[in-house]
């Protein structure tokens, strides 16, 4: 595959899927790399930087902070044991107070804020979210909305419900 080839995969991509599609799949700068390999070629000099005039630049900045694209945010892990379903979503540096959450059947909403430490600062280099966030999560099974505890530890927000089905008991025939 030539390079036009591989440029024009990657916009459609881009356009169909989002611009945080490559991200998701391989890390933040994949495409950027790839295109590098086609632009340097396999016996030119990789200390010397490829003309990528001719593509589209990946990254943007806003007069606030420097907006890449990231991955989805904040990061989710879901656990399950027989009894309990356990979401541990990562929120660096955000208060309490700053994050709302929201359950409904098997959908989570998470919504919130995260505040820059620094605002009396110029950003040179920014790999942390700042600003509004809201994401929702589909839960693998329906969860009872009544029965929910949710606590910070060290940044980390646990919530964890009772599980509605469990292992599916055998029943003697008589």
């Amino acid at each position: 595959m030539d390079k036009d080839k591989l440029k024009h995969w990657i916009d459609v991509a881009d356009q169909f899927q989002g611009s945080d599609f490559w991200n998701g799949v391989f890390g933040s700068d994949y495409p950027k790399k790839l295109l590098d390999q086609f632009a340097f070629g396999p016996n030119q000099n990789h200390d010397q930087q490829p003309n990528m005039s001719s593509y589209p630049a990946r990254e943007t900045r806003n007069n606030d902070h420097s907006q890449r694209t990231k991955p989805l945010f904040p990061r989710i892990d879901l656990f399950r044991n027989d009894y309990e379903l356990t979401i541990l979503i990562e929120l660096p540096g955000v208060h309490k107070e700053d994050v709302q959450l929201g359950v409904a059947h098997d959908l989570l909403q998470i919504k919130g804020i995260v505040h820059p430490l620094t605002s009396d600062m110029e950003s040179i280099s920014s790999e942390r979210h700042y600003g509004p966030f809201e994401r929702t999560v589909r839960l693998p099974e329906a969860v009872n909305e009544n029965k929910v505890s949710a606590k910070f530890i060290n940044g980390l927000l646990k919530i964890s419900f009772p599980r509605t089905q469990r292992k599916m008991e055998n029943i003697n025939i008589e």
